[in-house]
C-alpha cells in the first residue's frame, strides 16, 4: 500500500472571458490564496478522485491508477477507498492502511491546507517557476499552466477548472520519477493526471471529520477505539 502526494493547486477567476492572459501578469499567486481560501471555508463538499500515472513517452498507456471520494469541510478533509483513509481532522492527520490493518497518527502543523500547494511557496517557485498563466479554454473552462526552470523535479504542469465557481476538473503535472514509483523506471518521468468531479455540497455527518473515531487520548498515551481494535497503532 502506498500513499501517493501529489501537487493539486487551486486557482479562483472571476471576470470576463477573453483571449490571451486573464490575470494580470504578477498576481496569479493572489488568484491561487483566493481559490485556496474557498476550499479552506466551504461547509461541505465531497467530490471524486481519479489518479493516472504514465511514462510521458507513452501518456495514453497507463502504468498505475487509483479512485477515490474527498470531502471536506472548513478546512479538515477525508479522501477514501477501499483500500486506505486519510483524515486531516481538527488536530490530527490520520492514515489508515486497510490492507495491513495499519494506522498512523500525527499532529497537523499550522499552518496547512487542504490541499499541498508548493506554487505558494515563494521558495520553491524561485527554485523551480519562470512563469504562470492564465488562459481561456471554452466557455466554461480556464486553463492555468506553469513554465518550470530546467533544472526542475518538475517539466509540465496544467490545471483546468471552472472560472465561476473555482471548482478544478483537471490537475495534468509531469515530473522526474527518481524513486522508481508508478512501475517506471528511475531514469523516466511520470506524466500524472488528476481528475476531480461530482461536485456535491450535499452535508455531512460532522463526526466524519472527527479524529476522534479512530483512537483516544489516556494520561497522554493514544489508543485506538473498538472499532479499530485489529489494527496497529503507529503514532
Amino acid at each position: 500500500m502506498k500513499y501517493k502526494y501529489l501537487i493539486i493547486v487551486l486557482f479562483l477567476i472571476k471576470s470576463n472571458l477573453f483571449f490571451g492572459q486573464t490575470v494580470p501578469a504578477g498576481t496569479e499567486i493572489q488568484e491561487l490564496v483566493r481559490i485556496a481560501d474557498v476550499y479552506s471555508n466551504m461547509p461541505y463538499l465531497s467530490f471524486d478522485l481519479r489518479y493516472t500515472y504514465a511514462d510521458s513517452l507513452t501518456w495514453l498507456d497507463h502504468t498505475d491508477s487509483m479512485s477515490a471520494t474527498c470531502k471536506i469541510s472548513y478546512g479538515r478533509s477525508f479522501i477514501s477507498n477501499n483500500e486506505m483513509e486519510i483524515l486531516k481532522g481538527s488536530e490530527y492527520f490520520v492514515f489508515v492502511d486497510k490492507e495491513d490493518s495499519l494506522i498512523m497518527a500525527a499532529r497537523r502543523h499550522d499552518p496547512e491546507t487542504v490541499f499541498q500547494m508548493p506554487l505558494l511557496d515563494s521558495v520553491f517557485r524561485e527554485a523551480n517557476v519562470l512563469n504562470m498563466n492564465v488562459t481561456p479554454w471554452d466557455d466554461s473552462t480556464w486553463r492555468f499552466t506553469v513554465t518550470f526552470k530546467p533544472d526542475s523535479y518538475y517539466s509540465f504542469y496544467e490545471l483546468m477548472y471552472d472560472p465561476e465557481t473555482g471548482l478544478i476538473r483537471s490537475v495534468n503535472y509531469h515530473a522526474r520519477n527518481q524513486a522508481g514509483d508508478y512501475n517506471l523506471p528511475e531514469d523516466h518521468v511520470v506524466c500524472a493526471y488528476v481528475y476531480m468531479s461530482n461536485y456535491s455540497t450535499a452535508g455531512e455527518d460532522p463526526a466524519l471529520f472527527n479524529e476522534n473515531r479512530y483512537f483516544y487520548l489516556l494520561n497522554g498515551t493514544m489508543y485506538l477505539q473498538p472499532a479499530w481494535q485489529e489494527f496497529q497503532l503507529q503514532n
